[in-house]
């Protein structure tokens, strides 16, 4: 499944992401430059699989229904950028077939240019990461394939 298929949608998200309590995180991602921007621009989210990123992030609010607006801090990168971190929670992507799948403990950060799936978090999560003659290709821990790429 080619990545560009993946739409993010709004939905409900778990129950931990409903607390009151704070949480402050600050995320170095030293192996990561990316591009910031001021203000938004429309048309579809793209989401980026990236081997040296270490969490799933996006700057598009829209994706979240029920966002943890207690997880804050910021992230560097490896350019030194400083910026802050808006909340964390699950996103759902609806592929072009129809199915869903949820994506856990993503980042929201306003600024941040790039939707970025980190192919090591899914990898700490248990999914299924292989590159195979040209084409990676993942699972998810129960072995569906997600995507093909």
């Amino acid at each position: 499944m080619d990545t560009t298929a993946l739409v993010a949608l709004a939905t409900p998200s778990d129950a931990a992401s409903s607390t009151a309590e704070h949480k402050e995180v600050h995320i170095r991602e030293d192996k990561l430059f990316v591009q910031l921007r001021e203000k938004r621009g429309d048309g579809r989210t793209r989401w980026s699989l990236d081997t040296g990123a270490t969490n799933h992030m996006t700057g598009e609010r829209s994706v979240f229904s029920n966002l943890d607006k207690g997880v804050h801090g910021t992230v560097r990168f490896g350019d030194g950028s400083v910026i802050d971190i808006e909340g964390r929670s699950m996103i759902l992507f609806s592929y072009k077939n129809g199915e869903h799948q949820k994506l856990a403990g993503v980042y929201l950060i306003p600024k941040l240019t790039a939707n970025i799936i980190s192919l090591g978090q899914l990898d700490e999560d248990r999914y299924k990461i292989l590159i195979k003659e040209g084409l990676l290709h993942i699972g998810d821990p129960r072995r569906h394939r997600l995507a093909r790429v």
